[in-house]
């Protein structure tokens, strides 16, 4: 009879821990950028800007980036060349810390 209970209980005890494999969720990184204001959404909130590489995620290019802050946002022009830090967990990313280096002409 104890054959019997603890055979199911150990394939329930098995499948229990097959089920609970789960990734634990990435920390989030940060990471400095630099680059140049090339368009602006204000509907979506979103910089397109050109940039240098960003610490071991993203290679230079252009690309959009949706900024935290309304109020950082608001003070952007395209041409201004900026620094800010890009918050990145997971698939999403976004800017914080934004800062002109000097105005567009």
């Amino acid at each position: 009879m104890k054959q019997t209970i603890l055979l199911p209980a150990g394939i329930l005890l098995a499948l229990g821990l097959g089920c609970s494999s789960q990734k634990a969720p990435e920390p989030e990184k940060h990471c400095a950028l630099t680059g140049e204001i090339k368009a602006l959404d204000d509907k979506s909130q979103t910089a397109t800007i050109q940039h240098q590489a960003i610490c071991d995620w993203m290679d230079a290019m252009t690309m959009e980036y949706p900024v935290q802050s309304k109020e950082e946002f608001a003070q952007l022009k395209v041409g201004d060349k900026i620094t800010a830090t890009v918050n990145i967990k997971g698939m999403n990313y976004s800017l914080s810390g934004v800062h002109k280096q000097n105005a567009a002409k």
